[in-house]
């Protein structure tokens, strides 16, 4: 007896157009950010939460890359699905180291300016944890060959591209400072 699961491919083709744009996008935004980076690269290599956020918006697009590739790879919902999650839990991973870095590094600036900077901290989590939410659940939409995980998943694309620009943005205006 063979197990056959539903390719992507059908379910897909629907997002097939959206997806190339995707990919095409974070790939320019990926050599977009580099270049924003090496033009400031010492500055982001000598403070820990600079060099993270660099990181991570790389990091960001390159996921958002990798999305649109298993989504225009022809394979089973399932295979899609497993990727997706595999994706997540990486993000959470990367959150947790984040969360141990912000912890142990002091800002220099007054308590209010502390106060709001923790308060905008908090507000990313909050969105960049609805971004792996996202994705977990198309993940797991696409391994019960549910469609709809599609919809979802291009959700937390969207979101995560305005994740990672905020993300840039904010790096270059810190070290600005």
């Amino acid at each position: 007896m063979t197990l056959t699961f539903p390719l992507v491919s059908s379910e897909a083709d629907v997002w097939r157009d959206f997806y190339v744009m995707a990919g095409g996008a974070a790939a320019a935004l990926t050599g977009l950010i580099l270049v924003a980076v090496s033009l400031h690269l010492r500055e982001i290599l000598g403070h820990p939460l600079h060099r993270d956020r660099a990181f991570t918006s790389l990091q960001g697009l390159v996921t958002l890359l990798l999305v649109a590739a298993i989504v225009l790879t022809p394979q089973s919902l399932v295979g899609a699905g497993i990727e997706t999650i595999v994706l997540g839990i990486y993000w959470v991973v990367r959150y947790i180291r984040f969360v141990g870095l912000f912890r142990g590094v002091r800002s220099g600036r007054g308590a209010a300016s502390r106060t709001t900077r923790v308060g905008m901290w908090a507000a990313e989590w909050v969105l960049w944890l609805a971004w792996v939410a996202l994705f977990s659940v198309a993940g797991t939409l696409l391994v019960a060959a549910d469609g709809r995980g599609f919809y979802l998943l291009a959700l937390s694309t969207a979101l995560g591209f305005v994740l990672i620009v905020w993300n840039a943005w904010v790096l270059l205006a810190e070290v600005a400072e």
